[in-house]
């Protein structure tokens, strides 16, 4: 009886705990939140112009974060869901040595947590608790050179503002930088903050995600030419080798859209609702 009494008293006890740690971390979240919206316009903008200027000399492409703004050490990128019950997707870059994470979807920002990492192919998966619209993964192979793609992301929320901005383009090339066949090279226009943003094509289903962008120093150092919006994002079968990598993640994901034709309008409002701003700091 008495250790009964005992274990509830515990576990009343943890629960507390718990409570408390959650809010302590939200509030962090809310203060974080309200830093990004209070950075000055001019420090934003002095501190990306300096960082365009000295990142990544030495190497023929940036990400589309660039070096991501980061005024009070706060970086910004963009992702989506993939599940209904929460595992959502980004960029490794935009969340990389960060401790605390969130996604910010409509008028929430949800503590998410780091499920796995790929340096490597530039991917992180994150969890948030809750139920969402998640979007479909286009079949390996699914995608041809000169098919209409765009993304919803948040490039610059520092400047531009967290409304979500959409963007359209053509698959330009299905290889990126020196024919790197993990990518595709792309007219859509990407900012920072697009980065880990969907690539989707005209009815759905998601053949990339955004990554990099050639950068526009070291190309006119090598050509004495600046590029004209050619940007690259993972094909999504590197992407389905990563998530199925994970044991957990087998049978969760949504099937593609089959149909071949859908109103750009719903495939728009399905995208926007599975798109998230992503805050790390």
């Amino acid at each position: 009886m008495q250790e009964g009494i005992n274990r509830a008293v515990r576990d009343a006890e943890e629960g507390r705990q718990y409570a408390r740690a959650r809010r302590e971390e939200e509030l962090r979240i809310l203060a974080a939140e309200r830093a990004l919206k209070e950075q000055q316009l001019d420090a934003a903008i002095r501190e990306f112009d300096e960082r365009q200027r000295n990142a990544n000399r030495d190497r023929s492409a940036s990400s589309a974060d660039g070096s991501p703004i980061t005024v009070n050490k706060i970086r910004t990128g963009s992702g989506f869901f993939i599940t209904d019950n929460g595992y959502f997707l980004t960029c490794h870059h935009v969340i990389d040595q960060c401790e605390h994470l969130a996604v910010k979807v409509k008028q929430l920002s949800l503590p998410a947590v780091l499920v796995k990492s790929d340096d490597a192919n530039d991917l992180a998966l994150l969890k948030v608790s809750g139920s969402f619209k998640p979007l479909p993964m286009a079949t390996d192979g699914s995608a041809k050179l000169g098919d209409s793609v765009f993304t919803i992301g948040f490039p610059n929320p520092s400047m531009q503002g967290v409304e979500p901005k959409l963007t359209k383009g053509e698959i330009n090339g299905l290889a990126g930088i020196q024919d790197d066949p993990r990518h595709f090279q792309v007219s859509v226009a990407v900012q920072p903050g697009n980065s880990g943003g969907p690539l989707v094509n005209q009815i759905g289903n998601v053949v990339g995600l955004v990554r990099m962008r050639l950068n526009d120093m070291v190309a006119f150092t090598l050509t004495e030419s600046i590029p004209q919006n050619v940007n690259y994002a993972l094909k999504c079968d590197s992407v389905m080798t990563f998530l199925q990598s994970i044991p957990e993640f087998s049978g969760r994901l949504m099937s593609p859209h089959a149909v071949k034709e859908r109103k750009f309008e719903d495939v728009v409002k399905e995208v926007q609702e599975a798109t998230g701003l992503v805050v790390a700091y």
